[in-house]
């Protein structure tokens, strides 16, 4: 099995926390069997940082140009 560990919130069928991996790029539901594919998950950059500080930004801009 895979070292790297993924977080699943919760099934999107059951909304149970019940996942089990299956292999490297699948994990399935042991309540219902959903299965989710997370090699997808691993490939996609993480954005959150750069958007939270854009966010900060964009929203310190508007504060400023409200206060003139």
């Amino acid at each position: 099995m895979s070292e790297i560990h993924h977080e699943i919130a919760e099934c999107p069928k059951c909304g149970k926390r019940d996942f089990m991996e299956k292999d490297e790029k699948q994990w399935v539901c042991l309540n219902c069997g959903f299965s989710k594919d997370v090699s997808q998950l691993e490939a996609e950059p993480s954005r959150g940082i750069g958007e939270m500080w854009l966010f900060v930004l964009l929203t310190t801009l508007i504060w400023m140009a409200l206060m003139v």
